[in-house]
């Protein structure tokens, strides 16, 4: 994975890096760390393996999933299919900024904040993509 990163960095000119790898996407924030760009973690507030360079993270609520199953299976409506669970539950969502607020540019917060807003109120419909 740092491989791949630095190669991005390199070759393309990648100044913000992301990999969604769990710990395996560690070898990306390392490559960013490396080349003095930035990253952005995954699943987990990763802000903490390399303060100066993890931006902010996508954070995937694993307690909110597991409440989620318990609960239909509490009440009876468990069906062994798949459940779409994101931003509107509050199973997906950005971590604190962690002092990187005046490096984004505020029409960019803006933005990830209306697009945070319109997926919670189903604006924006995400399984159509995946087709």
């Amino acid at each position: 994975m740092k491989e791949t990163a630095l190669a991005i960095i390199q070759n393309q000119g990648a100044d913000i890096i992301m990999a969604n790898a769990n710990q395996a996407g560690l070898g990306a924030i390392q490559a960013a760390q490396q080349k003095k760009v930035l990253a952005i973690g995954s699943n987990t507030d990763q802000n903490a393996v390399a303060p100066d360079t993890v931006l902010v993270s996508g954070i995937k609520s694993v307690p909110v999933l597991i409440s989620f199953v318990v609960q239909t299976i509490q009440d009876g409506t468990f069906k062994p299919q798949f459940y779409n669970l994101g931003v509107k539950e509050k199973a997906v969502y950005l971590s604190p900024w962690h002092g990187f607020e005046n490096k984004v540019p505020a029409e960019v917060k803006a933005k990830l904040e209306q697009i945070t807003r319109d997926l919670a109120d189903g604006k924006i419909d995400l399984s159509k993509l995946s087709k």
